[in-house]
């Protein structure tokens, strides 16, 4: 029992608990964009060069 709280109580617990918490908190606050759930009109513009406009 006392190595376990020996354990818990070390650098090496603390800096991965740390590590741990930190990263929870950066994937709550960092969301992927395909999170959005809002329908987006997306466009584009083309850009075409006479050679492409003569070969079409």
């Amino acid at each position: 029992m006392t190595r376990m709280i020996a354990f818990f109580r070390s650098d090496l617990f603390l800096s991965l608990a740390g590590g741990f918490a930190l990263g929870i908190a950066g994937i709550a606050l960092v969301r992927p964009a395909s999170a959005e759930t809002k329908g987006y009109e997306s466009k584009a513009v083309i850009i075409e060069s006479p050679s492409m406009v003569a070969t079409n």
